[in-house]
């Protein structure tokens, strides 16, 4: 009798170590994420956490069906542990999940509002150049009628000796 019950905490042992060795894992890597601000590095850590769970769903699977069978043996000791530990997981993935999404989610706006206020600066600068250059063009107007270069009566061209010409040299007016 010492064998068969042997073997049943012998499995509870094995599970129990299993687990404690996921949670310490668990703790390593979920510890940072309530400090961290929504950030690349949190999602990445968040989906680790998630993966771990997942891992450790597959590792309690390996039990359930030994377990199952040692509580129709009269031993409910691992089924409970598994049950337990199983409801632990799930309410984990769905907290690290929700962390996950909500971190996602947090930085995809964050990246919209960055893009928006860009867009906005960049749209003020444009607007701002374009009336610097209206006023720029509204004050050369009366310079460039003095500095266009030609005849102001016959409009023939002098280029760059125009500053040199008092009068046209084709129809003999004052420049």
């Amino acid at each position: 009798m010492g064998t068969s019950e042997s073997a049943p905490s012998q499995l509870l042992a094995e599970f129990q170590n299993g687990m404690n060795e996921r949670l310490q894992q668990f703790r390593q890597l979920a510890a940072p994420l309530d400090t961290m601000g929504a950030s690349p590095e949190r999602v990445t850590l968040a989906l680790q956490v998630i993966q771990l769970l997942t891992q450790t769903e597959t590792f309690i699977s390996t039990y359930a069906q030994r377990a199952e069978e040692l509580q129709r043996s009269g031993f409910p000791e691992l089924a409970t542990s598994i049950a337990a530990g199983s409801q632990d997981i799930q309410t984990a993935k769905l907290k690290y999940q929700d962390i996950y999404q909500n971190t996602g989610q947090t930085l995809e706006q964050s990246n919209q509002a960055w893009t928006n206020a860009q867009q906005t600066a960049l749209q003020n600068i444009l607007q701002g150049t374009a009336h610097q250059q209206a006023v720029f063009d509204s004050s050369m107007r009366g310079i460039m009628a003095a500095d266009n270069r030609q005849c102001p009566n016959c409009q023939f061209y002098l280029g760059d000796a125009y500053p040199y010409w008092n009068v046209c040299p084709r129809c003999h007016s004052p420049l």
